[in-house]
């Protein structure tokens, strides 16, 4: 009975070291895919999830096309017309235009344009684009 116990521990530590569970790795790896580990990290997730969702719907959204047509044309309006324009179709929708930091023109189709906490984004496949950041100034009563 002594032998075979002593052969079944000798081959137990032989396969946990061609496991790797000898090592600190194989520590590591268990207690990566521990029960708690994983709950934990669940419930992690969870949470963040929750307060992501609460911020989008705390944030302050304007999708009204009218609304964000009549603020492009004041912004346009008291801007220089060689750096931002509305251009007006016969038969399609408005396009917002503006020069980028290299001079380069873009387009927006009104139809993708949205304001999220005073910054005008367009709709994309992927992530958004940022347009720029739009801001009420009031000017004093003379």
């Amino acid at each position: 009975m002594i032998g075979s116990t002593a052969a079944g521990t000798s081959a137990a530590g032989t396969v946990g070291i061609i496991g790797g569970t000898a090592s600190g790795l194989g520590a590591a790896a268990s207690l990566a895919t521990a029960p708690v580990t994983i709950a934990v990290a669940g419930v992690t997730a969870l949470a963040t999830l929750g307060v992501e969702a609460g911020c989008y719907f705390t944030d302050e959204r304007i999708n009204d096309p009218k609304q964000i047509y009549d603020l492009l044309k004041q912004l346009v309006s008291s801007g220089s017309p060689t750096d931002l324009g509305i251009v007006m179709g016969k038969l399609e929708e408005p396009w917002f235009w503006r020069k980028n930091d290299a001079g380069e023109i873009e387009a927006f189709a009104l139809s993708t344009l949205y304001i999220v906490n005073g910054t005008l984004m367009s709709r994309d496949w992927f992530a958004n684009t940022k347009v720029g950041d739009i801001a009420v100034v009031l000017a004093p009563v003379p």
